[in-house]
């Protein structure tokens, strides 16, 4: 019988080669993973491996700004809830929030939880006290004398509800309101009177105005009538008269004094 025996020289190499090179590439591939771990996200890490056909590269780019795009949708929506949630009123003001279109409460000063898309605020009001120019207005006395007249009236809010749904416009409203008041009251006095009768005038539109505005939630607090300015022709007129009466007093005085020496 023939043995045949095999050296330890004639066995085969091939498989130990084949085991250290893939061992060397494990090796590898895991330093640049590692590497890759600790780069800044910034710095693009290209891994050795199959390339990726340029279809499955444009599917990964289009997943990724959709899902990007889903995300800043989903925090624009929060953020525009928690907007509409959250009502912050400062100190000296007053909102008036709706439920459905309707009057539901009114909110002082403070933090306050609103239901989106549920309730809103119509009006954001100041309950402090507000000043009103009235501008100059052609007037008329008993002895119809034409005259410009202006005022300032301080005003503040009481019934913010009221103030909202009562009128359209509340300043315009005010306004419209003093100025055909104004022209009442000094149509009622001589032009004589308008000099004198002053703080009347003031105290009369003072008690009309609050009781014609307690409907729109208002209280009129003072009412100040600044100038009275007669117009040119009466301050001509007035001009002659008061200086006639100082040619009289003046003659007057000097015939008294001619009367006194001739005694």
């Amino acid at each position: 019988m023939t043995m045949i025996m095999t050296t330890p020289s004639s066995r085969p190499k091939s498989s130990g080669l084949i085991s250290m090179k893939g061992l060397s590439v494990i090796i590898l591939c895991a330093c640049v993973r590692i590497s890759a771990a600790f780069l800044p996200s910034t710095v693009p890490v290209q891994i050795v491996g199959p390339k990726v056909p340029a279809s499955r590269e444009r599917g990964q780019v289009v997943a990724l700004q959709a899902s990007s795009l889903g995300n800043s949708v989903v925090l624009g929506a929060a953020a525009f809830a928690v907007s509409r949630t959250v009502q912050v009123v400062r100190q000296g003001d007053v909102s008036i929030v709706e439920r459905f279109g309707k009057f539901h409460n009114r909110l002082e000063p403070g933090l306050h939880i609103l239901i989106p898309f549920v309730d809103q605020v119509r009006a954001t009001l100041t309950n402090r006290e507000q000043v009103l120019d009235i501008p100059p207005q052609k007037c008329i006395t008993s002895d119809n004398a034409p005259l410009s007249a202006d005022a300032v009236v301080y005003w503040r809010i009481v019934n913010a509800e009221r103030a909202v749904y009562a009128v359209v416009d509340l300043q315009l409203a005010i306004q419209n309101l003093v100025l055909t008041q104004l022209r009442s009251e000094i149509g009622k006095l001589t032009l004589d009177m308008t000099f004198s009768a002053r703080e009347q005038v003031n105290k009369v539109l003072l008690d009309e105005l609050d009781v014609a505005t307690e409907p729109w939630g208002v209280k009129i607090t003072r009412v100040e009538v600044r100038d009275i300015i007669p117009n040119q022709e009466i301050l001509r007129a007035m001009e002659m008269q008061m200086a006639a009466e100082r040619t009289k007093r003046a003659s007057i005085i000097k015939s008294e004094g001619e009367r006194e020496r001739s005694i």
